[in-house]
């Protein structure tokens, strides 16, 4: 008699763990969890609008069965992010994290010029350099077919990008063109096509400060013909001889 009490026990707590179990299961998958908010952070050129269509999600969906992984691939894909991620916040919502590539210079391709950012990847092509106010980046040939999203593979471009990360924002702005044909030897351009041998893209900033005591020192700014701070110590400065 009592083993067949404690059969009844064991029995009755086991359907209780399968009904609470069952019940739980429902309750993740019910309603309650549907999705009905995205709330995006951190886009200022991408519009929210697009970065939900990215998602291909749908309001309805239960949070528990979205792939969070999948959205963050989706839109990975978009040119201009850089990097995603994903939270869910519960019970409706679904928060994107974005952080989104920082043009740093233009790269000429054919009949266009390349938006690129500090990484190598290209953001988006224009027609004309002007309107964009970033420097120009030459001697670096773009082979193959590359679009938006593409990242670009070559040693001179890699360090022509170090150079201008290296430098502030209010500096990078002085550069029209770097000439990237020989990456020891770089050449920079600046207003009025001032010609700077700068060398590699070792000691960046104190080459930069070096070129502009130069820079404030002289009075012959347009018989420059070139300023060479690519070694240790005093710049070089060469005038154009007067004819």
């Amino acid at each position: 008699m009592a083993v067949n009490k404690r059969k009844r026990h064991r029995l009755r707590r086991l359907l209780i763990f399968i009904l609470c179990c069952t019940s739980f299961f429902f309750f993740l998958h019910s309603d309650f969890f549907s999705l009905q908010r995205v709330e995006v952070e951190g886009n200022r050129r991408v519009p929210v609008e697009e970065i939900y269509r990215l998602t291909g999600l749908e309001v309805g969906t239960n949070l528990w069965r979205i792939d969070t992984k999948g959205v963050v691939a989706r839109l990975k894909n978009h040119p201009l992010l850089e990097t995603v991620s994903v939270k869910r916040k519960w019970p409706h919502t679904l928060v994107i994290y974005v952080h989104e590539r920082e043009p740093l210079a233009l790269l000429p391709g054919p009949g266009i010029f390349w938006v690129l950012d500090g990484g190598g990847y290209i953001m988006e092509s224009i027609s004309h350099i002007t309107s964009k106010k970033l420097p120009l980046i030459s001697g670096v040939q773009v082979k193959g077919q590359v679009g938006p999203g593409t990242k670009l593979e070559d040693l001179r471009l890699e360090v022509a990008l170090d150079v201008l990360k290296a430098l502030p924002p209010q500096a990078r702005e002085e550069i029209e063109e770097i000439q990237a044909s020989d990456p020891e030897n770089l050449l920079l351009y600046l207003p009025e096509r001032i010609k700077v041998k700068f060398g590699d893209a070792t000691s960046v900033e104190d080459k930069w400060e070096r070129l502009q005591g130069v820079l404030k020192d002289t009075n012959q700014l347009g018989l420059l013909e070139y300023i060479d701070v690519s070694f240790n110590g005093p710049p070089v400065i060469k005038l154009r001889q007067k004819r």
